[in-house]
């Protein structure tokens, strides 16, 4: 009979329905993932252009600092044999090639400090490595850093330990009236829109890209504290 025809459909067309359900689900669910793969590959690319970009500034800055020096020869010669030079971060990718710079001009006094013996996120350490090596020129470039995945997973640890080391920087050079700081920033602290190529003049202009803002922050405070 009809009934018993409706009867039938009722649980098949139900049946259906949730079949097309779950299957307009799991169609959302890959597209969601293709989208995140996608938006992870393109902020990985990103990040690698600002690491360039860094690392292009940093040694812009350096050599800077080195065109900064007398020219006179027997006055360079003085200049290097005599300035105690303290490097921040020496042993890392940046600070091996401030390093090298600084003995291609025959620096005689370099201190790279390792975090064993002086961890720079302790006032007190800083204090102690100020005092042990009364530094002339202070070269700050030591930075705790991490992927994409890493910044995500502990944003309070590269806030808390970039800030933390800068100010203590900061304050022992002043305290020990040092002659002479430089400090790397970071592209990082540019906003997340930013046109390439970066320009000085856009760093106030926003908000930093969300996954490494809290230690592009940091370094952005940093800098303040420097002026």
């Amino acid at each position: 009979s009809s009934s018993d025809c409706a009867a039938q459909c009722v649980p098949f067309l139900a049946c259906s329905a949730m079949i097309i359900a779950v299957a307009e689900t799991l169609r959302r669910s890959v597209r969601e993932a293709q989208t995140a793969r996608e938006r992870e590959a393109h902020m990985n690319r990103e990040l690698q252009h600002r690491v360039r970009n860094t690392l292009s500034v940093v040694q812009g800055l350096a050599a800077q600092t080195f065109r900064e020096i007398p020219e006179a020869k027997e006055g360079m010669m003085t200049y290097w044999g005599s300035t105690r030079f303290l490097v921040t971060g020496g042993a890392g990718f940046l600070g091996q090639s401030v390093v090298e710079g600084l003995a291609r001009r025959r620096a005689r006094a370099v201190v790279c400090p390792r975090s064993r013996d002086y961890d720079l996120r302790r006032e007190r350490d800083v204090a102690r490595l100020f005092s042990d090596h009364r530094p002339d020129v202070v070269i700050h470039l030591a930075a705790v850093v991490g992927g994409i995945g890493a910044n995500r997973a502990n944003p309070g640890r590269y806030w808390y330990a970039n800030l933390v080391m800068g100010a203590n920087v900061l304050e022992q050079a002043r305290l020990h009236a040092v002659g002479k700081l430089v400090i790397a920033g970071t592209v990082c602290a540019y906003p997340k829109h930013t046109p390439v190529p970066f320009r000085e003049e856009s760093l106030w202009d926003g908000y930093p890209e969300e996954t490494n803002a809290p230690y592009g922050v940091a370094k952005k405070a940093v800098l303040v504290g420097a002026h």
